[in-house]
């Protein structure tokens, strides 16, 4: 019997796999919720878009797509050792794209070069006009309250204000707007006169725009990448070199003297110091790691199960006197919270996943996309970045479009 399905599907499933693309990064910065509808259209539409043979034949090639269900699995395994089953699936739930889109979508029919620029465009187009609508709104807001605009750059400022208009955790909106930020700077046309003057105003915009979020991890990501390129990339003379070590110093300038970013970054450190000399210190993330790290030494081999950490913590927030503040906070941090849930396996599958495709990025030569993983491998340092729906969907993605359509092809995106 015969299961091939006929050509005019294969063919129908690859015109439109494109727009169920285009849907979910339009979607993504505004509601997860409606992105994962578009996720089951890329994974339904890259399911048909070639037979099963030439999915095996991709599958065999790129061994790296395996590593994500394998994840999945780890998942599943600390579900069924955990006391707390009903959370333990709410958990498995989130982690359902781990299995779809590699799957499904990383072995579809490869994408276009056209296809693949339009994605680069997107996403900074999208990531621009969603920075400019927060910026707007915020304006907005406080000229109704009556306050100067300088409150932007009072200590008094928040930095949850900005990614607060459409829901965005800061922390993420600094993910995709460095996404942004070195897609341009890598592959932005910079040929014509418009073209230079256009691509540099996005790149100064985004800049403003990322130390305005105050996102302290995407600062530092930020101002790390762009010393390493200001030494490599396309490195030509001295004088070159002058001009981007005097941008990147401005803007670290720039970054110190803007009040709310510098007591951002104190507390932290303070809150650090605090930790190491055995106090309690008023930084949650640093109470966070400190109860992460208790949790996990007692049980490091094999975790506790992904569905009973949680109570944990919160016994731990409540022996520091702060489960009022810390209920139900997790470890904020991708690596403790895998270890404490699935012991020494589940931190070694995360990390497989995470500088897997970092490493062959780098190695390939494909510097855009070894930023994009390293961006990711960092945040993961502060959040729990592979726990929730908005970092889950942006990694796999990510992590599907290089794996199943730019994997031994550096430099594609907008080719």
């Amino acid at each position: 019997m015969n299961l091939a399905l006929p050509d005019q599907v294969h063919r129908f499933a690859q015109r439109m796999l494109p727009y169920s693309i285009y849907a979910f990064m339009v979607l993504y910065p505004f509601s997860v919720k409606w992105a994962n509808f578009s996720i089951l259209a890329i994974c339904a539409l890259g399911l048909l878009s070639n037979s099963l043979s030439d999915k095996l034949q991709k599958a065999k090639t790129n061994k790296g797509i395996w590593l994500y269900p394998v994840y999945s699995g780890v998942l599943l395994l600390g579900a069924l050792y955990s006391a707390d089953t009903r959370y333990a699936f709410k958990i498995l739930e989130t982690g359902i794209p781990f299995l779809l889109l590699p799957v499904l979508f990383a072995t579809a029919a490869t994408l276009d070069a056209k296809t693949l620029r339009t994605i680069g465009i997107l996403l900074v187009a999208i990531t621009c006009s969603v920075a400019v609508y927060c910026v707007v709104q915020n304006v907005l807001d406080i000229r109704t309250e009556k306050v100067p605009l300088w409150y932007f750059f009072t200590w008094e400022y928040s930095y949850s204000h900005l990614a607060g208009h459409i829901g965005l955790h800061p922390t993420y909106f600094a993910a995709l707007t460095l996404l942004a930020f070195f897609t341009v700077l890598l592959k932005g046309d910079f040929t014509t006169v418009q073209n230079k003057v256009l691509n540099t105003f996005i790149l100064i915009f985004l800049s403003i725009f990322l130390i305005l979020l105050g996102a302290k991890i995407g600062l530092l990501i930020f101002f790390a990448v762009a010393v390493v390129l200001a030494f490599i990339y396309k490195l030509h003379s001295k004088r070159q070199l002058l001009i981007r070590v005097g941008i990147i110093v401005l803007l670290l300038v720039a970054a110190y003297n803007t009040p709310v970013i510098y007591w951002r970054f104190k507390t932290a450190v303070d809150g650090v110091l605090h930790a190491a000399s055995g106090q309690v210190g008023a930084d949650y993330r640093t109470l966070h790691w400190r109860c992460a790290a208790g949790v996990i030494q007692e049980s490091p081999w094999v975790g506790h199960g992904i569905g009973d950490v949680q109570e944990k913590m919160n016994a731990c927030y409540d022996g520091l006197g702060r489960l009022a503040e810390l209920r139900n906070y997790n470890a904020h941090n991708q690596y403790l919270d895998s270890w404490a849930k699935t012991g020494i396996l589940g931190l070694v599958i995360t990390l497989l996943c995470l500088a897997c495709p970092l490493y062959t990025s780098f190695k390939a030569g494909d510097q855009l996309f070894a930023i994009f993983f390293f961006v990711f491998l960092v945040v993961c340092l502060t959040e729990c970045f592979l726990n929730v729906q908005k970092g889950v969907t942006l990694f796999c993605f990510t992590a599907s479009i290089y794996w199943g359509h730019l994997y031994n092809r550096p430099g594609k995106l907008t080719a």
